[in-house]
């Protein structure tokens, strides 16, 4: 699910629902199930370069230079932000290093899962 701001910027709106969004990625409502290990494996094998350490997945991307790895991370806290759901970022020149976990859950759930694909659809 995805969160958008209020034509105002003043709020978080679902789209479709109209109201006010509670701090959440729309269409979860609730608590969100932590990842059991297949689907922790599952993932890995259809997002080559990400690893699980612990409760955290994290992926390191290599731009072309330091202009495009800066415009890397601003695409990826605008897409973090409308999914309500922020990844650590670590940029150091070219690298680009993101990590995700669900703190509300205590560890990794789709939450994290989906927003990683998203990010590396970007990064394609």
């Amino acid at each position: 699910g995805s969160t958008f701001l209020s034509p105002d910027r003043s709020q978080s709106v679902c789209p479709g629902e109209g109201n006010p969004a509670p701090p959440r990625i729309c269409g979860y409502r609730g608590r969100v199930a932590l990842l059991d290990g297949s689907e922790r494996q599952a993932f890995l094998e259809s997002h080559p370069g990400w690893e699980i350490r612990d409760e955290t997945i994290s992926r390191t991307y290599v731009l072309a230079d330091f202009a495009s790895a800066v415009g890397f991370v601003a695409s990826v806290g605008v897409v973090a932000e409308r999914a309500f759901h922020h990844p650590d970022i670590d940029l150091r020149y070219r690298r680009v290093t993101i990590s995700l976990t669900t703190h509300d859950e205590g560890g990794l759930t789709r939450k994290d899962t989906e927003l990683a694909a998203r990010i590396d659809r970007l990064a394609t």
